[in-house]
């Protein structure tokens, strides 16, 4: 196994092996890893790796166009997984990250893909032993596929701490199976959030006969056209049978009128429902809810309590065919019912009995058997087929044998009819051979020929014979086996109740009980009358002087006098210190335009700074030096950084850059230029820069030469500006 770093500073392909340090091509049991070390887009054409591994230092897009089998995939830097058309990401194995838990690692809260179209168009393929237990770390993923594992919806801690929420496009369990390991949650098993995006009726497929979500909440998108929450007996999902605690319906993506519905005849049990908002949950005759806690409705529901924590809907119950009803609210006239799959009745208009008669449309299948399959009575008949060859289509009426149906039994043969007339002369027959010459007679006279007589007319047909006599019954056929149990009858009604039972004796009197409280005071009673006045008083001494008052207002000021003879003039102080200098609300700026040729200059595959003594103008700006072609940041703040590049020509197959540096660090890169001769590129950027940041402007030519910029670098399109914004 070898660790492959992609360091290509442009975009190329994966299956090149001077991309990759060290040199060659990943193969299946190899890592590919990318950081900051290639910048390049890869183009992903290998087909299969052990991982892939996108760090938080990476710049370059991973584009992939092809399927790729792999055991692993660690995501640290967001927006680089790109594709070309819709392809599979298969991972099988032993998972290789949590201690086997996890065959994918997400150290982002935000989606890996380049945009929601690259999400649409990935898959995760998931396939491990049957005796593996597969975890899922939090975070964003495509539509995912399980197959084989184990997979489980409990707790592993997430690559991103304190994250919760697993958000897949859309999930499909193909196989294996879907259950907590533990029957104990723990308070982050109860915490987990599985999230389903897509508003689409397959956003949750399922193909196993049990899924169990466990503790963790499950959120699925209600659609402008309708979803089927998933429910034990549910037809949307056959015959599965689901466990789930926590449910809650969204309408992130269909938005507002977005409508989520519980089959008709469905119960749907759980400890806690939440309905977002702009989502609506609908119900159907027969359907229920039951919570252990009670729901929280942002949106809107169409049920009604009728007890603590039991949920029926607004329109009226319907007793669905597991609770002994049919599920239906009517029937037409004549229809039978039967059953479909997944507990549902039906019935269908060429399937009606009425005026004594079975109406079945195009035929009726019978199972053929040795005899009629039960006895016959008087006034009745059975239809059936008797395994003879050729099968046999019996009618057996009255407890008689039965008989081929619509076949009589033969007659006897009728009387022979009168003879004919004799029929004409046959024909002559052959000439015999001669005899011996007889001796000469005399000679005769000849006789004339006698004339043939009339063929006589044909006689009439014989009278048909009469009908034979009815065969005798066959035996009767052994009895059939027991017919099933009829259903059981409806309950009775309550009996009447019985009479009240007599009085019991008065209990024994029991002990005084302790002396109660004192009670509140009483209001207060009414005023008496007023008393009589009394004699007056002697007078009193006189009192002391009394405090001096306060100070009156002063007096007007009297008229100025005359103004007296100037002074000396006083000895010069000595000079204050210099203030700060005052403030400026004109903002900075700076242009700088390339002015000539910069001879004996070079730059290959590698960044390097634009120094240029005497070429470069910064007109009125002292902050710019000429020398060092550096930008010294005079005040801290918000400035805009625009900069253009113009070579003169670039070779095929050779790529020119340009990039904006602070302090001696890459802080921005203007767009690139592989072919063509006089472009002119570069890049705008909002930096917030402090006072004596210094500010360069540095090219990149992967194309080697000692006299690049002067041979090159075109004078009078080469510039920067640099301007404060706030």
């Amino acid at each position: 196994m070898t660790d492959y770093t992609w360091t290509k500073g442009t975009q190329g392909t994966a299956s090149t092996a001077i991309n990759w340090t060290p040199a060659g091509v990943p193969g299946a049991n190899d890592n590919c890893i990318f950081t900051a070390e290639g910048v390049g887009d890869c183009t992903f054409d290998i087909s299969s790796v052990n991982e892939i591994q996108i760090e938080d230092t990476a710049e370059g897009l991973v584009i992939i166009v092809n399927d790729i089998a792999l055991n692993g995939l660690k995501i640290a830097k967001e927006g680089l997984l790109e594709t070309t058309g819709s392809y599979t990401l298969s991972f099988s194995g032993t998972p290789p990250y949590k201690s086997n838990k996890c065959f994918i690692e997400l150290y982002i809260a935000e989606s890996p893909f380049r945009n929601a179209s690259a999400r649409l168009n990935f898959l995760f393929d998931i396939t491990s032993t049957s005796t593996t237990d597969v975890y899922f770390d939090c975070g964003v993923y495509p539509a995912v596929v399980l197959n084989t594992s184990n997979f489980t919806p409990e707790y592993v801690a997430p690559s991103l701490a304190n994250a919760t929420e697993v958000n897949m496009y859309s999930l499909s369990v193909v196989s294996g199976t879907f259950a907590p390991i533990s029957t104990i949650p723990s308070a982050n098993d109860k915490a987990k959030v599985f999230s389903l995006v897509r508003a689409h009726a397959r956003q949750f497929d399922i193909g196993i006969s049990v899924f169990n979500g466990g503790y963790a909440t499950w959120s699925f998108q209600a659609m402008s056209s309708g979803f089927t929450i998933p429910i034990s007996g549910s037809a949307a999902y056959g015959t599965t049978t689901f466990t789930f605690k926590k449910m809650a319906i969204s309408a992130l993506t269909d938005g507002a009128d977005a409508w989520a519905k519980i089959e008709q005849a469905s119960r749907l049990f759980l400890d806690d429902l939440t309905i977002g908002v702009g989502a609506s949950l609908k119900a159907a005759g027969g359907s229920a809810i039951h919570l252990v806690n009670r729901p929280t409705i942002k949106g809107t529901w169409g049920f009604l309590p009728i007890a603590d924590g039991i949920y029926h809907p607004k329109e009226g119950d319907i007793v669905g065919v597991r609770a002994g009803g049919t599920g239906l609210h009517t029937i037409e006239t004549s229809r039978l019912l039967y059953g479909e799959s997944n507990n549902a009745m039906v019935s269908d208009p060429n399937l009606t009995f009425g005026n004594d008669c079975l109406h079945v449309d195009r035929g009726i299948k019978i199972t053929e058997g040795a005899d009629h399959p039960i006895v016959t009575t008087p006034g009745t008949g059975v239809l059936g087929v008797k395994n003879a060859a050729p099968k046999v289509l019996i009618l057996t009426v009255d407890n008689r044998t039965g008989a081929a149906f619509g076949a009589g039994g033969a007659g006897p043969a009728g009387p022979a009819g009168p003879a004919g007339p004799a029929g004409p002369a046959g024909a002559d027959g052959a000439d015999g051979a001669d005899g011996a010459q007889g001796p000469a007679g005399p000679a005769g006279a000849t006789g004339a020929a006698g004339a043939t007589g009339p063929a006589g007319p044909q006689g009439p047909a014989g009278a048909a014979g009469a009908d034979g006599a009815d065969g005798s019954d066959g035996a009767d056929g052994a009895q059939g086996p027991a017919g099933p149990t009829g259903p059981a009858g409806p309950t009775g009604p309550t009996g009447a109740a019985g009479a009240d039972g007599a009085d019991g004796s008065d209990g024994a009197t029991g002990a005084q009980g302790p002396q109660g409280p004192q009670g509140p005071q009483g209001p207060a009673g009414a005023t008496g009358p007023a008393g009589s006045n009394g004699s007056d008083g002697a007078d009193g001494a006189d009192g002391s002087d009394g405090a001096q008052g306060p100070q009156g207002p002063a007096g007007a000021t009297g008229p100025a006098g005359p103004q007296g003879p100037a002074g000396p003039t006083g000895a010069t102080g000595p000079q204050g210190p210099q203030g700060p200098a005052g403030g400026s609300s004109a903002k900075q700026t700076c242009m700088v335009r390339l002015l000539n040729d910069i001879a004996n200059w070079s730059s290959t595959n590698v960044y390097a700074l634009v120094t240029a003594p005497g070429n470069w103008t910064a007109p009125a700006n002292v902050n710019f030096n000429e020398n060092t072609g550096l930008y010294t940041v005079p005040t801290t703040g918000v400035y805009r950084i625009s900069w253009s590049i113009a070579f003169r020509f670039t070779p095929p197959g050779h790529v020119q850059n340009s990039r904006i540096y602070v302090n001696g660090n890459y802080a921005a890169q203007g767009a690139g230029n592989s072919t063509g001769n006089w472009p002119v590129f570069g890049g705008s950027i909002l930096l917030e820069l402090q006072q004596d940041d210094e500010v360069g402007l540095y090219v990149f030519s992967s194309r080697s030469g000692t006299t690049l910029v002067g041979n090159n670098l075109a004078p009078g399109a080469t510039q920067m500006s640099i301007n404060e914004v706030g």
